[in-house]
């Protein structure tokens, strides 16, 4: 299983937590640890379906404005014990 960033085109969208972040300068911001949820609503984005959910679902990211939209996502990170 890659650790490496990917872009979000073959991000998975099955439920499988990831993590997500976008660059600036070449280096990754505010890593944080989502899933999608296909059927997830936020009343901020009215007619929008369909966000990266945090597993505590205190947080939502909306792909569809391009300039705030997560750009990359990895494989969650295990820390050794």
């Amino acid at each position: 299983m890659s650790t490496e960033w990917q872009t979000m085109k073959n991000a998975p969208r099955d439920g499988t937590l990831v993590e997500l972040t976008w660059f600036e300068k070449g280096v990754p911001q505010e890593i944080v640890t989502m899933r999608w949820d296909p059927k997830m609503r936020n009343g901020l984005f009215p007619g929008v379906v369909g966000f990266w959910v945090s597993p505590e679902v205190s947080f939502t990211w909306n792909e569809t404005n391009k300039d705030g939209a997560p750009t990359h996502w990895r494989h969650v990170r295990r820390v050794a014990a």
